[in-house]
């Protein structure tokens, strides 16, 4: 009775499978176990996580493993991590890939005690729970206990064992470390995957290494990842970092489809970062091309702009001098700005000794306080400079006063 839903499962799914089991309510066979465990699988697949947590609450006696597994599987992947865990615990044979799912849910929601206590419990420690616990120990900084577990996967390791000691160097710092294990990789001839390019295009970015990311490039145009969006934006950010913009360009070109935010982030933040020397760029076509990867992102790829990309056009006219029009844009933009956005206009501002737009903005209760803003530590010192400039040159009760205080 069960085999519709496998049939609909190869590519049919969505509201078939939903007639279906109208279907077998309708006949009386929803009371049997087989056809509620393939319904419940098939919303799984379906990523209809509700329907197939109703269908698994409503089985008569315990659901076989696979069922349970699949739908602890589906709740992690969403977040609804007390869910899984209630399913987990209802269990009376919980299997290695229930414990395993349970690790990864614990550690995505930050409760890597408990990760830990479960690992710790199994009996059977399969590869899969060794490499996620690799990432569980390095993001939580305990980068040798780690080490210890890479260790104890040697003769088994497969790429993820790999990637995650890689990355786990990377999260620490150490990401000559993780370029070093990389060389080991290829020497065992590894499978490579996505993610391993990803990963080493920002150690190699940190570590501002250009020969080293080179190489990777063409390790990777061997590949059939060099299309790929998440890879190629990791490349585009490596070349910015390294000042490499017109391989910057070049790898953005060709990705696959870059309608993602963070691939148009990563080369317009490389044609804002590189503006060195300030006036020696005024003329150049750098800022011009800058701009016009933001208009295209909107009007041939649909890609919807977020204060991070307004902040970084304002950077990029405030670079090349044009702090006036900078502050235009500002006013003209959809989204309200905020400290950073405000603050890298400041920084253009100061630069250019443009001291009307200083005033403009009422740097005297100006505050920023995100931290992650590239700039955000040169915004604070701009405050405190532009203040003092200002107030060498028009009263402060002046400026309050025009502010209806």
């Amino acid at each position: 009775m069960a085999k519709p839903l496998n049939h609909l499962n190869t590519g049919f799914g969505g509201n078939k499978g939903k007639v279906v089991h109208g279907l077998y309510i309708k006949d009386g066979f929803d009371f049997d176990n087989s056809v509620s465990s393939a319904l419940a699988e098939f919303y799984c697949v379906c990523d209809a996580v509700d329907d197939a947590k109703r269908v698994y609450e409503n089985m008569v006696g315990e659901a076989c493993s696979n069922v349970a597994d699949s739908l602890i599987g589906g709740l992690v992947s969403i977040g609804r991590i007390k869910e899984a865990e209630m399913i987990f615990y209802g269990l009376r044979d919980k299997t290695l890939i229930s414990n395993n799912l349970m690790i990864k849910g614990y550690a995505m929601s930050g409760r890597i005690r408990k990760s830990k206590k479960l690992f710790e419990k199994m009996s059977l420690k399969h590869l899969t729970s060794l490499n996620t616990m690799i990432t569980v120990y390095s993001k939580n900084g305990e980068l040798d206990e780690a080490v210890k577990l890479f260790d104890k996967t040697k003769g088994e390791r497969n790429c993820v064992s790999w990637n995650s000691m890689m990355s786990g160097y990377i999260h620490n710092g150490q990401h000559s470390e993780a370029l070093k294990l990389y060389v080991t990789m290829r020497r065992y001839s590894v499978e490579y995957r996505r993610s391993t390019f990803s990963v080493l295009s920002g150690g190699c970015a940190y570590l501002c290494s250009f020969q080293q990311g080179q190489l990777l490039h063409a390790h990777l145009a061997k590949t059939p990842y060099q299309e790929n969006v998440y890879v190629g934006t990791a490349l585009v950010d490596f070349y910015s970092k390294c000042g490499h913009l017109a391989d910057a360009q070049r790898s953005f070109t060709s990705i696959f489809s870059p309608n993602v935010a963070a691939a148009w982030t990563a080369l317009i933040n490389g044609y804002a970062y590189h503006g060195c020397d300030l006036r020696r760029f005024h003329a150049s076509a750098q800022f011009d091309e800058g701009l016009e990867f933001f208009h295209s992102m909107q009007i041939n790829y649909r890609v919807t702009p977020t204060i991070e990309h307004y902040t970084w056009v304002v950077d990029l006219l405030g670079r090349s001098g044009r702090v006036k029009e900078a502050e235009e844009f500002i006013i003209q933009t959809p989204i309200k700005a905020d400290g950073l956005i405000r603050g890298a206009l400041l920084n253009a501002s100061c630069f250019w000794n443009n001291v009307e737009v200083g005033e403009n903005n009422n740097v005297h209760m100006f505050s920023v306080e995100d931290k992650r803003h590239p700039y955000s530590d040169v915004i604070y010192k701009t405050v405190e400079h532009i203040t003092a400039t200002i107030n060498s040159i028009v009263p402060f009760n002046y400026i309050h006063s025009n502010n209806g205080d």
